[in-house]
This record gives C-alpha cells, structure tokens and sequence, in this order.
C-alpha cells in the first residue's frame, strides 16, 4: 500500500490504472510524492479536476498552486471517484454532487444511483470515501480497517 510507504499518488484516475491477472494496479507515478513526517503537508497542487477531493478543486480555483492539507485522503476521495464512475458508467453522477456541500444530499444522490446494482455496504463506503469534508474522510489505513470490519 503505497501510505503504508509515505506514498501519495496525487493523480488517481481511471486512466491511471492497470488490470494485470485480474489484479487491479496503479500505475503513472509522475506526480507522485514522498511525505516526510506528518500526513498533513503542504505540497504543490497535482490531480485531474473531474478527480480532485473539494479541498484541491476549491484551491484549483482561486489558482493557488500550494496547500497544506492530507494528501493520502485526497487519493481516496479520487479513488471514490473511480469507483462511482465505474459502478454508473456515466459522469452525470459526477455532476450531480459536484457543486454540494450537505452530505446528506450527496448520500441521497449516490443512493439513487448505486442502490438498485450494489450493496449497502458498497454505497456506504462510497459515500465515505467521497466525504466532503477531509478531515472525516478516511485514508487508506482507515479504508482498509473499514473494508476488513465488513
């Protein structure tokens, strides 16, 4: 697990992304940053925008090109992201949430969209993964004992 090594990717995307023996991997570390010391940083601002946690789509906006902020749960949000589109096959969810601030709209809209294929534990980690909020969104360390509880 790339953290559990100081790793941030910074840009998780589709994209980005192998499929070797059945063993999805990722791939393209061009961007990719070792963290010294604390999980928050300030570190230049890296991603694709349709990708990006709020924290760097807020910052990509007002153009600044630093923050100080916890990267590794940025890689999660984008990692949500990945997996929203792959469980609805379309960006139109992507949209959908883009813009709100109220987690329980956000729920609700993934809900629609998710509830009828997957599983309730699938769209619930989802929705936790795609926490507005960074410092309530897990990391990948939090995923993983999330993900081994279910």
């Amino acid at each position: 697990m790339l953290q559990r090594n100081n790793i941030t990717h910074r840009v998780i995307k589709p994209q980005n992304f192998l499929i070797v023996n059945g063993v999805y991997k990722v791939c393209v570390f061009g961007e990719a940053k070792v963290n010294e010391g604390s999980d928050i940083i300030r570190q230049t601002i890296k991603g694709t925008e349709l990708y990006t946690s709020p924290i760097l789509f807020r910052a990509l906006n007002k153009r600044q090109n630093q923050l100080i902020h916890n990267s590794y749960k940025s890689d999660v949000f984008s990692l949500g992201k990945c997996l929203l589109l792959s469980a609805t096959l379309t960006f139109q969810s992507f949209y959908d949430i883009r813009e709100l601030k109220d987690m329980a709209r956000i729920k609700n809209i993934l809900v629609k969209y998710l509830i009828a294929k997957y599983s309730y534990d699938f769209v619930h980690i989802l929705v936790k993964m795609l926490e507005i909020n960074e410092n309530s969104r897990p990391d990948f360390i939090e995923l993983q004992k999330i993900l081994a509880k279910k």
